[in-house]
């Protein structure tokens, strides 16, 4: 459910986005740091499962570009891989 709504955020229209925050990488780097812990309690290969969330948002920001109102962003990137450090610090 989690990664759902994640997956759903971070596709929408750039016009349906919440503008209270000065800018998303908060909820990204939140969103991620989520999905790292909730994973780690599913797997024992916490590497792996960091590489393939690493993966997915590499995707997700690939897939922005054809979403109106995103684009890519290596900034979105590196808040989602920051996301997933500090979840596998938490955990590890």
């Amino acid at each position: 459910m989690t990664s759902l709504l994640i997956l759903t955020g971070c596709l929408l229209p750039g016009r349906f986005l919440p503008r209270w925050l000065p800018n998303d990488k908060l909820m990204h780097l939140g969103g991620y740091f989520l999905l790292m812990v909730l994973i780690s309690a599913l797997t024992r290969n916490l590497l792996l499962s960091a590489a393939l969330l690493f993966i997915a948002g590499l995707l997700i920001e690939c897939l922005q570009h054809f979403v109106p109102g995103r684009h890519f962003s290596w900034r979105d990137q590196l808040a989602n891989t920051v996301g997933i450090m500090l979840g596998l610090g938490l955990v590890v």
